[in-house]
């Protein structure tokens, strides 16, 4: 099967690939953007919903900035920082280090200056990534970062601003920075963007390519006395909304799609005079944007493949478009056969059906706004189904056609269709469905949460995070107790790639952040916390929880008072001193733990580190994956590495860190760490980002 558009959801990038006719109004506004004055730089907003095509529209215009004189074209996507970084300071060195690719020699000078402004405007104090993530330089890093942004500082941000306007100013055609996914970000965060493209938006020969969903932005920037459009009114010389798509095209371009990936599979269970009907009041209304035909595509066609020979295919391709954009209605099938495929006949005329009929108005009504789209699933798909909201039934004669047609309006059918059908999205979702009605009972959902296999637990646990606007309050207690108690019988695994943010730790810290946020006032947030700290059977776990509803900087979302916060921190760090661990084996992130409490109070590093458990919990927690790719290369680089001034700081010194490796050996033998500890002490060191260019 031939295939010339963009694998899954790519933006197109060339006209031949534009399908609604759109590159010569991107040319068009391409042409616009050079010809207006960038002397005292230039904001250009090309805005439309989510799904309707930004990047792509933004790609067509780079055609145009490519002819001659071409400009210089830079990318900065926020959204790969978002939360883990110092934006104002990532943004300067990011770009900086794109002209560099672009031009050693031309954009040296600028490239230069910016990263110095960018020390300016940035924080020191932004050491450490997040959730385990590798040290960077340490603190001899620290030091010599504070001095030089001193020493900048000192020069004052004046003269660094007019270096950088100067090399700009000189400059023959201007700069083009593209700034995309913007609406993808927290409302936090948009405003970072928006400020940041404010405090730089003078710099001549700048031009700023801004692109998202307007209404998202303008919600997130509203103020108290200042309106989110005129904020960004303010900040935008050239606003463009892209065009909605004609239902007519749209419709076009679903049609296409199915013909695509239909066009090579077997035709002889297509019904033709069922499409029509299906097809309108079922298919289409589920579609709202491009990006949708191409979800469409991607989820629906392994199944349409592998059932295609087997099941009426307007059949297959209707279930496919609500497993697709209506999970939540979707899930319930398994439950739901026998009211959908079962017909009344002679024998039920008498039968009470009142049970039945409310479980169809429930699933009806689940689907919220498109109900009447559920009531055509059932008219079209399962006409047995129709006795519950049409009065109309149908006779066993019926379910023989069925049969005979491959329909999934028989049982056979059907369950052929549910137990073939397993994807890891639905089987987490499932899943996950479970563990919510398990929330308020921490014994049933301990015992439902251990018995997920473990290469289940990342998909059911991002699956949970889909019901956080139900997740009832009862549940705050003991769901966080066990979610956070779960961290530590979660088994490491490889990381998946460079931006691999859904380690299990992590999705358990975005649920349990969730449930906490249930509770509107610190006061409550601060009663949950005595009740659920106790219980909590780690003292890494306790750390993250701290850190996470605390206000340490860079990491709390503080949910509770300062005073409150502070108090847990010191009791926290009493706690981590008193005693040694008493589940050291279970330790998942002990050296950041006992890092932050030798820190907290000023104390020494531990002392008669003998027990083999806790020293293989430190060495193990220290333990990361650098992960690095070249620019003209798709592999991914991995080197593990250990956060060595963290386990310095803990243990105290190299001959302290050697004995505990010699006691490790002992026990365990020459383990991939036990070696890497052994490099460490030889010496070897990675390249830290101080030394790197």
């Amino acid at each position: 099967m031939s295939n010339s558009r963009p694998p899954l959801d790519n933006p197109i990038s060339a006209s031949t690939e534009d399908r609604l006719g759109r590159s010569s109004v991107a040319h068009d506004l391409a042409t616009q953007v050079r010809a207006l004055d960038a002397s005292r730089g230039l904001v250009v907003a090309v805005m439309a919903p989510w799904g309707y095509g930004k990047t792509s529209f933004v790609n067509l215009m780079r055609e145009q900035f490519a002819d001659g004189p071409s400009l210089t074209v830079i990318d900065f996507n926020p959204w790969m920082f978002s939360g883990a970084h110092q934006l104002t300071e990532i943004f300067f060195k990011e770009i900086a280090a794109e002209l560099r690719v672009k031009s050693e020699t031309r954009f040296k000078t600028i490239a230069d200056g910016l990263d110095d402004y960018g020390d300016v405007l940035g924080t020191v104090a932004s050491v450490f990534a997040p959730f385990g993530a590798a040290v960077v330089g340490g603190g001899r890093l620290v030091a010599r970062a504070a001095a030089k942004v001193s020493s900048l500082r000192r020069g004052g941000t004046r003269q660094l601003h007019e270096k950088v306007a100067d090399a700009l100013a000189a400059l023959d055609q201007p700069v083009v920075v593209v700034v995309d996914d913007i609406d993808r970000l927290s409302t936090d965060e948009i405003r970072d963007i928006f400020k940041l493209v404010r405090l730089t938006a003078s710099f001549p020969n700048l031009v700023y390519i801004l692109a998202f969903d307007r209404g998202r932005v303008e919600l997130a920037l509203d103020e108290a006395n200042v309106p989110g459009r005129a904020y960004l009114e303010k900040i935008v010389q050239l606003g463009f909304d892209l065009p909605a798509i004609q239902r007519s095209a749209l419709q076009s371009q679903v049609l296409a799609e199915l013909d695509r990936i239909l066009g090579d599979l077997p035709a002889e269970r297509f019904d033709p005079n069922r499409w029509p009907d299906v097809f309108v009041e079922l298919i289409e209304p589920m579609f709202t944007n491009l990006r949708d035909v191409t979800r469409f595509a991607t989820s629906a066609r392994p199944t349409l493949a592998l059932l295609g020979h087997e099941i009426d295919f307007v059949d297959l391709v209707a279930l496919e478009t609500i497993r697709v954009f209506r999970p939540e209605v979707f899930v319930q099938l398994p439950t739901m056969a026998t009211e959908l495929t079962r017909v009344r006949g002679h024998s039920l005329t008498s039968r009470d059906m009142s049970q039945e009929k409310a479980a169809i108005d429930r699933f009806v009504a689940s689907a919220g706004e498109d109900d009447q789209v559920i009531r055509s699933l059932i008219s079209r798909v399962f006409p047995a189904g129709r006795q519950y909201i049409e009065n109309y039934s149908f006779g066993h004669e019926s379910t023989n056609a069925w049969r005979a047609s491959h329909r999934v309006a028989h049982i056979d059918w059907l369950s052929l269709y549910l137990s073939r059908l397993a994807p890891s999205e639905l089987q987490g979702f499932r899943v996950a469905e479970v563990l919510f009605g398990a929330l308020t009972d921490a014994d049933q959902l301990r015992e439902r949460l251990h018995a997920i296999p473990p290469d289940q637990l990342e998909d059911v646990l991002d699956a949970l995070l889909g019901f956080a606007d139900k997740y009832p309050v009862e549940a705050i207690v003991p769901a966080s107790i066990e979610l956070e108690n779960l961290i530590a019988d979660i088994p490491d695994r490889p990381r998946k790639g460079m931006f691999d943010f859904n380690r299990p730790d992590i999705l358990v810290a975005r649920v349990v952040l969730q449930l906490v946020l249930k509770l509107e006032t610190e006061t409550q947030r601060e009663l949950a916390t005595l009740e659920i700290l106790p219980h909590i059977d780690t003292l890494s776990s306790k750390y993250e929880f701290v850190r996470m509803i605390g206000h340490l900087e860079g990491a709390g979302h503080k949910l509770v008072s300062a005073e409150f916060a502070e108090k847990l921190e010191s009791e926290l760090v009493s706690e981590i001193l008193r005693s040694p661990s008493p589940n050291p084996a279970r330790e998942w992130d002990a050296v950041r733990a006992y890092y932050f409490a030798l820190d907290r109070a000023g104390a020494p590093s531990l002392t008669n580190l003998e027990d083999a458990e806790l020293i293989r919990s430190l060495f193990r927690s220290a333990k990361t994956t650098n992960m690095s790719q070249s620019m003209d290369s798709r592999s991914v680089n991995e080197q593990d590495v250990l956060w060595w001034d963290g386990l310095l700081k803990v243990m105290g010194s190299d001959d302290a860190i050697r004995a505990a490796v010699d006691a490790l050996r002992a026990v365990d033998g020459a383990t991939p760490i036990v070696a890497l500890v052994d490099q460490y002490l030889s010496g070897w060191r990675p390249k830290s980002w101080d030394d790197r260019d």
